[in-house]
């Protein structure tokens, strides 16, 4: 299980200052885009008080962070951890769940349905004396490096 790390190592903490310094004012900007097309980039708005906040925020922890003061990134990496956490958890569980109940179950019935037993587990009502399965004689040893 994924666990929440609010204690990250320093290199983790470098890569989030600067992933967060570029992602930050150009998620803000994708998201009060004003155009419904997402690829059409000079209709965001990019004058927006939203971005220019996380923009300057952005820059602001990044300026520190190569100042030698953490705090700041620590703080948004935390806050942003916690935020994204609980999301990733529902979203995982629910995709999971979607996956077996609309993918693998109705592959399961339609192979139950048709009879299909790839794993020999069906009984034989016939009278089988043994369900063993004779396998042909061992290979050499050397035969394994011969992959082709």
């Amino acid at each position: 299980m994924i666990k929440l790390n609010l204690k990250p190592e320093p290199h983790v903490l470098r890569q989030f200052a600067w992933i967060a310094a570029v992602l930050l004012p150009l998620l803000a900007a994708f998201l009060t885009r004003g155009d419904a097309r997402w690829f059409a980039v000079a209709s965001w708005q990019w004058g927006h008080p939203a971005v220019l906040v996380l923009g300057g925020l952005a820059a602001a922890q990044l300026l520190l962070f190569l100042f030698g003061v953490r705090q700041l990134t620590w703080l948004l990496y935390a806050g942003l951890s916690v935020i994204a956490f609980p999301i990733g958890f529902v979203i995982s569980h629910v995709l999971m769940a979607a996956i077996y109940y609309l993918v693998i179950t109705p592959i399961g019935l339609v192979f139950r349905l048709i009879g299909r037993d790839v794993l020999g587990k069906r009984l034989d009502r016939d009278g089988a004396t043994s369900y063993w399965h004779v396998r042909g004689a061992p290979r050499d040893a050397a035969s394994y490096f011969k992959l082709y």
